[in-house]
């Protein structure tokens, strides 16, 4: 699937990124099925990355998104 996008005229032809994301499979996780209660998306994405790496806001839409705290036992 990577070398699809990277080698598609959107990706050579304008700016563009990649992102990658995985869960490693082994402990940090809640076991077994999981429900996220908080609604999550691409914001949310951005502000679990934000206060994991103690970085600033880019903007409001991350700013007042849940972080996806939830998935990680507490």
């Amino acid at each position: 699937m990577v070398p699809k996008i990277v080698n598609s005229p959107a990706f050579q032809t304008q700016r563009s990124a990649i992102f990658i994301t995985w869960d490693e499979d082994y402990s940090g996780m809640r076991q077994g099925h999981f429900a996220a209660v908080e609604y999550n998306n691409h914001h949310s994405l951005a502000r679990t990355i934000e206060d994991a790496l103690q970085l600033p806001r880019l903007t409001n839409n991350d700013r007042f998104a849940y972080p996806m705290n939830e998935y990680w036992p507490q």
